[in-house]
């Protein structure tokens, strides 16, 4: 069993996420939404005729805003429930390197436990919540489905190995059984990562060329470790 399999990378590809979800409160969809103004015309025949033309231009622009309301607060709220979970704290004290190391020197079975229970912490804080915010756009809801399942999916994998003794033959062969699911939900976890990237982009939040950057390279380690 690769020890270093066990962070899951979630914590540092969370991180990048979260810092670059460097987003404003949305605007209210009235304000957002395009405003489409009645053309001035002589003729009474020439504005009953191009009326309906006009509010049928102005609501397609509502709806569109409110579209966009809905996305942009979406984000807002994945962002705020992986801050409040404490990904990017995390990723910021260094914890990520720290389980690494602890686990690449552990020596006992309580030394590897230790650094799980803390991973766990997170990660069931992480899926609460996620699991509180309600979306309300169809791509938010796609997104939080995305994130949401792979994080109670690490969850789960986590809370199993806390009742292994990994230091135990048995224990390593029922971990290595364990780790078709941590490839997997690593893998969701990588696509959740990009459609909320993307989301982000399409409604004007792009990240930082540093933020970008710091996402690519987690998400290529995290490719190379689950081939």
């Amino acid at each position: 069993m690769k020890k270093s399999l066990l962070t899951l990378l979630l914590l540092g590809v969370l991180s990048a996420c979260s810092q670059s979800d460097d987003t404003q409160k949305p605007t209210s969809p009235s304000s957002s939404a395009t405003k489409v103004a009645a053309p001035s015309v002589n003729s009474s025949t020439e504005k009953s005729a191009e009326q309906p033309a006009v509010q049928s231009d102005k609501a397609n622009s509502d709806d569109a805003g409110i579209l966009n309301y809905k996305e942009k607060l979406d984000i807002a709220k994945i962002g705020l429930a992986l801050q409040e979970a404490g990904f990017a704290e995390a990723a910021n004290n260094g914890k990520e390197a720290e389980w690494n190391q602890r686990l690449a020197s552990a020596k006992s079975n309580e030394d590897v436990q230790s650094v799980l229970r803390e991973q766990l912490a997170i990660y069931r804080k992480g899926a609460e919540y996620l699991a509180s915010k309600q979306m309300d756009s169809t791509q938010g809801k796609a997104v939080h489905e995305k994130l949401l399942g792979s994080i109670q999916g690490a969850q789960a994998v986590l809370e199993k190995m806390t009742t292994i003794d990994l230091a135990s033959p048995e224990g390593v062969v029922q971990a290595n059984e364990l780790m078709p699911k941590v490839k997997q939900h690593m893998q969701d976890l990588a696509q959740g990562m990009q459609m909320w990237v993307e989301m982000m982009k399409n409604n004007g939040f792009s990240p930082s060329e540093a933020d970008e950057a710091k996402l690519r390279e987690k998400l290529k380690e995290l490719e190379e470790k689950i081939r």
